[in-house]
């Protein structure tokens, strides 16, 4: 503190009440938040006032958050993955070419496995994504199974993860008829239930015939 003259009155810290602007909290002289920004510290004694500005950054990553939506079989689509840190802050410090490994989606029927970015300096198995400040779009993903999955992404080196939520992969339009049982011999009238499947061997439906 200081008088009048500027006369330094030396340290008035514990006579001092602070606050802090937002999220914030303050215990004692001690101010922060586990939300980044930027936060006004307000410091009150014998009736005077000052202020100062405090930023609080992201910490480094702890985990991955992900985009999902509804998408159909055998068409490409890009989901965004964002580096969070142990609070839910975008890791912004988080840049740069990564290795990620994803799994999740099983293969389709016929056998056809997802399709992932490509692996450039990669291992095999992993995807080459970049990051700015802390988010990227994974480029081009293709499900073939029709089912309800989620995706999991993986950070090769650091082993950080996270998922999307459940999302729905629906079949593609049909381009060949599938018998489940071939037809034999039947009497007039009477249904047989052949199953109708898109081109990926998803099946569709029953029909009669």
């Amino acid at each position: 503190g200081f008088d009048p003259n500027s006369n330094n009155l030396g340290d008035v810290t514990s006579n001092t009440t602070f606050s802090i602007s937002g999220s914030g909290t303050c215990s004692a002289n001690a101010c922060g938040s586990t939300v980044a920004g930027s936060y006004t510290v307000t410091a009150t004694n014998a009736g005077l006032t000052n202020t100062a500005t405090l930023s609080v950054t992201a910490g480094a990553i702890d985990h991955f958050s992900m985009t999902s939506a509804s998408r159909t079989a055998g068409f490409a689509f890009s989901v965004s993955i964002t580096a969070k840190d142990i609070y839910g802050n975008t890791a912004t410090s988080y840049s740069g070419p990564k290795c990620i490994a994803y799994s999740g989606p099983g293969n389709a029927p016929s056998g056809i496995a997802p399709l992932y970015p490509a692996r450039s300096s990669c291992a095999v198995g992993q995807s080459a994504v970049t990051f700015m400040s802390g988010v990227a779009s994974t480029g081009s993903v293709t499900l073939y199974n029709a089912i309800s999955t989620v995706i999991t992404a993986t950070d090769a080196a650091s082993g950080k993860s996270g998922s999307s939520a459940a999302f729905t992969v629906s079949p593609a339009a049909a381009n060949k008829l599938s018998f489940t049982q071939s037809p034999g011999n039947t009497t007039a009238g009477a249904t047989i239930s052949p199953a109708v499947t898109d081109r990926k061997s998803t099946r569709l439906n029953s029909s009669h015939a």
